[in-house]
């Protein structure tokens, strides 16, 4: 190809088909494996190692579940407001004070929500459907065996798995785990991730500008999202476009298990990372029939997998997206937790192209999906998007029925 006809400038050409990309990744890709115990609250989102297992009934004894009095079912047979039970309470039971009694016919044990039934003792009469009289309670309902008592083991059984080893800790699985004693949980490492973004334009957030430079701000949306699917994630400081520069960072940054370049993929004459990585690794895929993306580069060095996405911020989230985050649900073991809901696309799109996969960012309403994305160099691409559709070849007409992905 001509330097000349091109001014310096070298397309990306050979392009991969969106689905032979994250083929080229998956095989590429081996799960990190290292295991870490960590705090409860530390393990939210991270990828349990290892079954956690029950490790006693729950609840560990016989319990109420409202205030009342613990009494034997027959005793408050045919008891009525005109026709009352009498019953002689011999004791109170509180949560953390068992009593030691035992209850016979005749008799009821004051018991407060939480706790412990005593022997003889088969079901609890609220305590608005009786009175106190003394040494005596007037029972006014009747109740039936096992009312209002939570039996030893009828909610969680020694034994029983409480978060299963693969599966994404919850905050709901924590209580789980915290009611049977567990202080930490083993989870696989996250993998560390380092963001760098590229271009002699791009400055550091907070930074004062100068005309016709611009924020970092594409590094941000990319980092959360990462850190969303798992990842350690670090953000360095904007890199200048320079192939020595470029290529001394690369060779720094291999402690990594993942790097991220910004910007510098697209095969321009100052977009060094494509060179810096065939030099010191191998590139394993660069171009890809994505809209928006197509100069995403993935390639390796040493066992630092490193990724090129395109300098556009919506490009560079929606490569994110469509080949980050599934990149990262590979390098974690995660499963895939995708979000959907089915609409009525509300107007046509036009300007597609056969052999493309296509990204596109629509807005919820009223059952609708409306197209919100504008370009892949826009930030208003994303603004107020709900979700995005995908598609390849043929775009789905005004009126149809969709899949939208929640972000």
């Amino acid at each position: 190809m001509s330097v000349d006809r091109y001014g310096g400038m070298h397309p990306v050409s050979k392009l991969l088909d969106y689905e032979d990309f994250m083929e080229a990744l998956r095989k590429a890709i081996r799960p990190k494996r290292a295991v870490e115990k960590v705090g409860l609250m530390e393990a939210v989102g991270r990828v349990c190692a290892s079954d956690v297992i029950a490790k006693s009934d729950m609840p560990p004894f016989w319990r109420a579940t409202f205030d009342g009095y613990a009494v034997k079912a027959e005793d408050t047979r045919g008891a009525s407001r005109e026709v009352p039970a009498k019953l002689r309470v011999i004791d109170t039971s509180k949560p953390g004070s068992p009593v030691k009694v035992r209850v016979h016919r005749g008799e009821a044990v004051k018991v407060f929500t939480g706790g412990e039934i005593p022997e003889g003792a088969d079901s609890v009469v609220l305590v608005e459907n009786t009175e106190l009289v003394g040494e005596l309670v007037k029972v006014y309902a009747e109740v039936k065996p096992s009312a209002n008592i939570d039996a030893a083991g009828s909610d969680i059984r020694k034994g029983e798995v409480l978060i299963r080893a693969g599966t994404v800790v919850r905050p709901t699985d924590i209580s789980l785990a915290a009611c049977q004693g567990y202080k930490e949980i083993s989870v696989y490492q996250r993998p560390s991730v380092l963001i760098i973004p590229t271009g002699n334009e791009v400055k550091p957030v907070g930074a004062k500008l100068r005309y016709g430079e611009i924020y970092d701000s594409n590094s941000h949306g990319v980092a959360a999202l990462l850190r969303e699917a798992g990842g350690e994630v670090e953000i360095s400081k904007p890199l200048k476009d320079d192939l020595d520069l470029i290529e001394a960072t690369v060779r720094k940054v291999t402690t990594h298990d993942l790097v991220v370049f910004i910007g510098g993929s697209s095969a321009g004459a100052e977009d060094y990372v494509s060179v810096a990585v065939s030099k010191l690794g191998k590139v394993l895929a660069h171009g890809v029939r994505l809209s928006p993306g197509r100069p995403t580069l993935f390639g390796r060095v040493g066992e630092t997998f490193v990724v090129g996405l395109p300098g556009h911020p919506a490009s560079s989230l929606a490569v994110t997206i469509m080949v980050l985050k599934p990149l990262m649900m590979w390098l974690t073991g995660r499963p895939k937790t995708y979000r959907t809901v089915e609409a009525v696309l509300d107007s046509d799109i036009t300007g597609v192209e056969k052999g493309f996969t296509y990204f596109r960012t629509v807005r919820l309403e009223d059952g609708l999906a409306k197209v919100v994305y504008r370009s892949s160099s826009m930030y208003s691409s994303f603004l107020g998007a709900d979700g995005y559709i995908v598609f390849r070849d043929a775009a789905p007409k005004r009126g149809e029925k969709v899949i939208v992905n929640l972000l």
